[in-house]
C-alpha cells in the first residue's frame, strides 16, 4: 500500500509523492489465564537452562497455538520474564500460574545449587 503526500515545492507549488506506509503493527494479544499457563508449560518444557531455549519455547509454542504465529521468541520470553515476576511473592495459593512460577523457581534454585561437573581429565590443571 502506498501512502500519497503533498509536498511544497520552493516555487510555491505543491507536488504529489508516494511513498510506502508502514508495516501494520502486529495485533495485540489479550493474555488470558490459559494461555499464560501454556506459555509457562513452554517455557519449562523448552528447558531454558540450555542454549538457544528461545527458539524451543517459539517452537512449542506455535505448535501448541498457531493463530498466534506472529509473537516472536523475545515477545514470549518477555511475558514469561513479566509472569515470573508477577506471580513470584503472590499468595494466591488457589491460581495454577502461582504454582507453576514457584516449581520454575524452585528448579533455578536447584540449578544454581547443584554441584559442578567433574573438570575435564583433559584439562592443563593439576
Amino acid at each position: 500500500a502506498l501512502k500519497i503526500e503533498m509536498l511544497l515545492v520552493g516555487s510555491g507549488e505543491t507536488q504529489l509523492v508516494q511513498k510506502p506506509m508502514r508495516s501494520p503493527r502486529r495485533p495485540q494479544v489479550s493474555w488470558t489465564p490459559e494461555l499464560q499457563y501454556d506459555l509457562l508449560e513452554c517455557y519449562m518444557q523448552a528447558d531454558p537452562t540450555r542454549r538457544s531455549y528461545m527458539n524451543r519455547l517459539k517452537a512449542l509454542w506455535h505448535q501448541e497455538h498457531p493463530d498466534l504465529h506472529f509473537m516472536t521468541c523475545q515477545n514470549l520470553r518477555d511475558q514469561v520474564s513479566f509472569l515470573k515476576r508477577k506471580y513470584k511473592n503472590s499468595s494466591e495459593t488457589w491460581n495454577p500460574l502461582v504454582a507453576l512460577v514457584a516449581e520454575l523457581d524452585q528448579h533455578q534454585q536447584w540449578e544454581r545449587s547443584a554441584p559442578p561437573a567433574e573438570p575435564n581429565r583433559f584439562s592443563l590443571a593439576k
